[in-house]
């Protein structure tokens, strides 16, 4: 006859369930707890809270920095006025990668950076201030590239509550960045229009060159167009690839490049802060030459060669010839490293090129361009003079009696005289 269980065993098999109840409860808020701390030490490991910058926190949200524009409250409704985005990161190599924002909050003015959608904490502190918290709390955010100069936020509340609003981003431009070297040495840049020379005589080999513009700057010349990149390398700028760009380097891009202007962003090292400086095109000297004062003596030496003096020197000149007028005389061109140094203006002077040389009926007929220092004008070069002669010999002066006749001419006319 089956008559149930006893009173002791019900009470043992009671006690076990609830041992096991216990381990499995142990076990499952043992095994969130590392996940989360886990998931913790990613998420913060490679941000902190910074100090403030240079910004003046009270001013912004009001008057021209009302940088808030709302399309929904969400669950954390003060979070529309408190947390401000500082910054994005949008230096041209960073463009096709994540992206980065600098996050402020306005009562603490901390600041932190970010990586585009990365969760991160905020909590209220003892002094009333939100703050930047390196450990999960009830409000997280995270932040995306919106369209223009806008960023999407996006928050979970503590009664995982979700929602977005926009915010505008407030680029810290100017400040600290205009005191820079290599802001500074922008800033006193001359920039030139197209080189007329690569124009005319460059071919298919220059045909990039054409159109572009020319800045100089850190006693160097570079070729740029819109899009072009320069970096600050070794306490001067250079011209670089984007593959070539360093990080943590300050870099210039040409964002426009007219005719009568060239305007260069600049962004520091971080990215955070960048700068706009406006360039116009500086305008060359008119050309005027009086040739038949610069090359003077002219003889035919060849159908296709004469020779002349250039300055003090007498020179030969034949068709094809490229000659430079530097500060210290003229200079011929005529290796292969010569006319590059000349290109890229490691060799500064006017420039003449001797394209035709003729003589017709005594006369010598030249054909060629006269270029600027900057090339960036250019005059055709049309000279035709008479062939210089062969100076004649100075005629011979008649001798000068001797002086023992000459006395005896004087006493023989006395003599007469006196009779």
């Amino acid at each position: 006859m089956y008559i149930g269980n006893l009173p002791s065993q019900i009470k043992n098999k009671k006690r076990m369930w609830q041992i096991n109840a216990a381990c499995l409860v142990f076990v499952f808020v043992a095994s969130v707890f590392m996940f989360f701390s886990g998931e913790e030490n990613v998420a913060t490991e490679s941000i902190k809270p910074r100090p403030r910058g240079q910004l003046v926190y009270e001013e912004i949200g009001w008057g021209p920095l009302a940088l808030n524009e709302m399309r929904s409250q969400g669950p954390v409704p003060f979070l529309t006025k408190e947390l401000l985005v500082l910054g994005k990161n949008n230096r041209p190599e960073r463009q096709a990668k994540e992206g980065f924002f600098l996050l402020g909050l306005k009562s603490s003015q901390e600041e932190m950076i970010v990586a585009e959608r990365q969760p991160i904490f905020l909590m209220k502190g003892e002094d009333d201030k939100w703050h930047f918290s390196l450990s999960r709390t009830p409000i997280c955010i995270s932040s995306s590239q919106g369209e223009a100069d806008k960023v999407v936020v996006h928050v979970t509340s503590e009664k995982e509550e979700e929602g977005t609003f926009l915010l505008r981003c407030f680029d810290k431009t100017g400040g600290a960045i205009e005191k820079t070297p290599y802001v500074k040495a922008l800033e006193s840049a001359k920039c030139w229009g197209p080189d007329l020379l690569i124009r005319n005589y460059g071919g298919s080999d220059y045909r990039d060159l054409v159109k572009k513009n020319k800045i100089e700057v850190s006693e160097r010349v570079y070729f740029v167009g819109e899009g072009d990149l320069l970096m600050w390398k070794n306490e001067g700028w250079e011209l670089v690839a984007l593959k070539d760009v360093l990080p943590l380097t300050p870099i210039a891009k040409v964002v426009l490049s007219g005719p009568g202007e060239m305007r260069l962003q600049i962004w520091d090292e971080s990215g955070f802060h960048t700068i706009v400086t406006k360039k116009f095109i500086e305008k060359a000297s008119k050309i005027s030459h009086k040739l038949d004062e610069l090359f003077s003596s002219i003889r035919m030496r060849t159908p296709s060669e004469i020779t002349c003096l250039l300055g003090k020197r007498r020179v030969i000149l034949k068709e094809g010839d490229w000659w430079l007028k530097m500060d210290n005389g003229w200079k011929k061109l005529k290796t292969l490293s010569d006319i590059e140094d000349y290109l890229d203006h490691r060799l500064k002077g006017e420039l003449f090129i001797f394209e035709s040389i003729a003589a017709d009926k005594g006369k010598v007929i030249l054909k060629g361009a006269s270029f600027d220092t900057m090339r960036t004008e250019m005059q055709p070069l049309a000279m035709t003079t008479s062939l210089g002669k062969k100076p004649q010999s100075p005629p011979k002066k008649e001798k000068e009696p001797p002086q023992m006749i000459a006395k005896a001419e004087r006493t023989h006319r006395h003599s007469k005289e006196r009779s």
